[in-house]
């Protein structure tokens, strides 16, 4: 039975190299995946990722340009692991200019989104630097320049729409108060200081239910995807959203935006 498990790679290689498709039945192939994807539904969160502050006290009082600030929509996010850590799984397509900044700099925020009309407007917004890169570049293009390319999310955005982590964690008297909380002292102070310490912030949407503030684990990489692994530092709930609210996320199913229905009985 083991034996399967390990052949030798070059026969395995050769025999991979043996099998050849009609460029029709791929085609169809991958529509019928599509199609059938396309029955699932999915959460529609939205990723911000970290950036070096410009100044004391954090990017959110000195920031020279909204340029700096990078998110993307994922649909892709659940969770790996609660004990020993709180681990979660998602992955984005490359090349990605969010994905730079992730690698960089390790930080980034996963926010959940209540299913309102607002929600799809944030997630359409953030979805358009993938769709314009996965049009117009190539993964195997070693001259790539993410910035020609990569759209301005925040630059779409209304000041009151976002906030920055540096506004959560602070301890002084600030002019833009957070909706914000986390429930956890040990854990928002461990987490403030490391973002201090590396000097960085990070870009917060307004209207999350909850904010996950991760840090990067590990990644691999997928053919034309990478596969994140984030390690969930410290949680951060809106105050509009307490435990006993709880609204299902914003659901992308069979291309377009639903929130959750009816509970099913199993009596019926």
């Amino acid at each position: 039975m083991h034996s399967l498990r390990y052949r030798n790679i070059h026969t395995q290689h050769h025999q991979k190299q043996q099998i050849k498709s009609h460029p029709l039945e791929d085609n169809l192939h991958v529509a019928s995946y599509k199609e059938s994807m396309s029955r699932t539904a999915n959460q529609a969160m939205i990723l911000t990722s970290a950036f070096k502050a410009k100044g004391p006290g954090g990017l959110s009082a000195s920031a020279e340009t909204l340029d700096d600030l990078h998110g993307m929509t994922l649909s892709s996010v659940v969770s790996l692991s609660v004990q020993p850590r709180t681990l979660i799984q998602f992955n984005l397509q490359v090349p990605s200019s969010t994905s730079a900044k992730l690698h960089d700099l390790r930080w980034f925020a996963i926010h959940l989104l209540p299913p309102v009309k607002g929600s799809v407007e944030l997630v359409k917004t953030f979805s358009k630097g993938s769709k314009y890169l996965s049009k117009n570049h190539h993964a195997d293009n070693k001259n790539s320049d993410f910035g020609k390319l990569s759209t301005k999310p925040f630059i779409d955005l209304k000041p009151e729409q976002f906030i920055f982590s540096s506004q959560v964690y602070s301890t002084k008297n600030i002019l833009v108060s957070s909706p914000y909380y986390s429930i956890s002292d040990e854990r928002r102070n461990t987490t403030s200081m490391e973002l201090s310490k590396e000097k960085l912030d990070i870009p917060l949407l307004s209207s999350a239910e909850r904010i996950l503030i991760c840090s990067k684990d590990r990644v691999f990489k997928v053919d034309d995807h990478e596969l994140w692994i984030g390690e969930v530092r410290d949680i951060l709930i809106h105050t509009d959203f307490h435990q006993n609210t709880k609204s299902g996320g914003l659901l992308f199913f069979n291309r377009s935006f639903h929130k959750l229905g009816a509970c099913l009985s199993d009596t019926e």
